[in-house]
């Protein structure tokens, strides 16, 4: 019955994938502006949600480099996660030192890799992602390493230079 909905299994995926993203899309907003918040937040979304992580992880799979489901309007919210690093940038909540684009992929890899490699995980750190004490140490090594991302303390009259000339 469900190819009758939805025609055939890339449609099928297709629906699933949009409705995942559209679940998701509160979570983004109510990310917080410190790192030392939001890359744990991060983290425990994506345990709550382990079937978004294997959803992405399938899409690299199925289309790699090529055309993906609903580019334009995700291309739209990338780009605005991006401002919004810049944003948190120029308020002073993270390092202007680095690239945006580059600050948001190393949040996104740090506090998803865990879910998305479970069985890498597990060799590394002798645990499972879904043991709470795993979880919670995680959490706090993200808060802590999330202290890379805050501008400098010691010399915060001088902007740094961003890498590629942004202000």
């Amino acid at each position: 019955m469900l190819y009758h909905y939805f025609g055939d299994k890339k449609a099928l995926f297709r629906e699933v994938l949009r409705r995942k993203m559209d679940q998701r899309q509160p979570w983004w907003k109510a990310t917080p502006d410190d790192p030392r918040e939001s890359m744990p937040y991060w983290f425990e979304l994506a345990c709550q949600d382990i079937n978004w992580i294997r959803l992405l992880e399938w899409e690299a799979l199925q289309f790699g480099d090529g055309r993906l489901i609903d580019e334009e309007r995700r291309a739209l919210a990338s780009s605005q996660a991006v401002r919004r690093i810049l944003r948190r940038q120029t308020r002073g909540h993270l390092s202007s030192e680095f690239d945006p684009d580059c600050m948001l992929l190393a949040m996104v890899a740090l506090t998803w890799f865990p879910v998305a490699f479970p069985q890498l995980t597990r060799l590394i750190a002798g645990k499972s992602v879904s043991d709470a004490r795993f979880v919670r140490r995680q959490k706090d090594f993200l808060r802590r390493l999330a202290n890379a991302f805050k501008p400098d303390t010691l010399d915060s009259k001088s902007e740094p230079t961003p890498i590629n000339g942004r202000s």
